[in-house]
């Protein structure tokens, strides 16, 4: 047990984003005070009908995200939480659970505030490190919440749990994923033509909100797989963000659904271009390597090692057809990513630094101004200034 109180308070130490262990009673184990008022922050998690890992996003402004493990034979119930900075209204208040206990400037310097991709990589790799077992990202249940549909939700989620029902659009959106990632694009052509609202169980009265909310879910699923497979997290995101901010322009279902059915073509489309020999089999994959460890430390022998090539020979192969060395490479991507951090995040420089790996906070500076002309403090500022 004390081994678990370490990770999560490292985490926090670290990440900023807190977690509170119960055991399977219920009682609250760690930490014994929080700065959030627990009995209404156990509301609004036990909310959430029963699945292994949860993560429920509330308000949008907020992400709580539970699960169920196993540790040291024993079983626990985590809650982790973090504040949400890619929703589509950047200015929504946090609960008033939260900042009538504590003032919220206090909180959003206290509690990481992430993208909700990486907050469900958090997630991921929590669940993972607890259980040392493998949690596809598909498992990871979501559902969306506003404070004044509690009420009518509580009664529907109560009976789905007496009833043991499930939405058929859970059934819909899994038969949907599979055939996308399985690239089975006739299968994914012949579900879209099948989409029925009077088929969708629904949470709210507000059928179109509902029906965005699974529109939301749906496409941050697809944006992490096209990740996976192959898209650079850069091109992945730029259309996700696209896609999401066309639903804010929305005013009926039929606009909703024509808008669905696009941004599957245009993610399977943006996978299709990917996967053409624009590179070599061994400098796409060296590509692909860095744009998904830029959070790790990478060497040229880790890329040698990933590929099975020489050191020169894929040196000379990347460097003719990227334009740049792989160290030139990996410097930029890591520059590109310290800089979005510290335009959208609430992180610190020596933050950033330790998260990108960097050998120290003035080599962190070094490159950063290498590739963006100016420190990260300069560059901060300089972008911030205006806003």
């Amino acid at each position: 047990m004390k081994t678990l109180i370490s990770i999560i308070d490292e985490l926090y130490n670290t990440l900023h984003i807190p977690c509170v262990i119960f055991d399977k009673d219920l009682q609250l184990i760690h930490p014994k005070i929080t700065i959030i008022d627990m009995k209404q922050f156990l509301h609004d998690v036990f909310l959430m009908t029963y699945h292994q890992v949860h993560i429920l996003v509330y308000d949008h402004s907020i992400a709580y995200a539970r699960m169920q493990v196993t540790y040291e034979k024993q079983d626990y119930m985590i809650v982790c939480a973090c504040i949400l900075n890619d929703l589509q209204n950047p200015h929504q208040n946090l609960p008033e659970s939260w900042i009538k206990i504590v003032p919220e400037s206090m909180i959003r310097s206290h509690i990481a505030s992430l993208h909700f991709m990486a907050f469900q990589n958090f997630v991921k790799m929590l669940y993972e490190m607890t259980t040392h077992e493998y949690l596809p990202l598909q498992s990871i249940h979501v559902d969306y919440i506003q404070s004044k549909q509690v009420k009518k939700k509580d009664d529907i989620l109560t009976h789905r749990r007496m009833t043991q029902e499930t939405p058929d659009y859970y059934h819909f959106e899994q038969s949907l994923l599979k055939a996308y990632q399985d690239g089975h694009f006739y299968k994914v052509k012949a579900l879209l033509n099948q989409i029925n609202i009077k088929d969708t169980q629904l949470l709210t009265q507000n059928i179109l909100q509902d029906l965005i909310y699974k529109v939301v879910s749906f496409i941050t699923l697809i944006t992490r797989i096209n990740i996976q497979e192959g898209v650079s997290s850069e091109l992945a995101f730029s259309l996700s963000d696209a896609t999401l901010n066309k639903l804010s322009y929305i005013t009926n279902i039929q606009e909703l659904i024509t808008l669905f059915q696009q941004s599957i073509y245009d993610f399977y489309h943006q996978l299709n271009e990917t996967k053409k020999d624009h590179y070599s089999l061994h400098v796409y994959k060296c590509i692909h390597y860095i744009d998904t460890h830029l959070y790790d430390k990478i060497s040229l022998s880790h890329l040698v090692e990933h590929t099975g090539l020489s050191e020169s020979y894929l040196s000379a192969a990347f460097k003719k057809e990227v334009g740049e060395t792989m160290t030139h490479y990996i410097q930029r991507k890591k520059a590109d990513e310290a800089a979005r951090l510290l335009l959208f995040t609430n992180k610190s420089h020596i933050e950033i630094s330790c998260l990108l790996n960097y050998s120290s906070q003035s080599n962190f500076i070094q490159i950063f101004k290498k590739y963006k002309h100016m420190t990260p403090k300069q560059y901060q500022q300089s972008h911030l200034k205006d806003h």
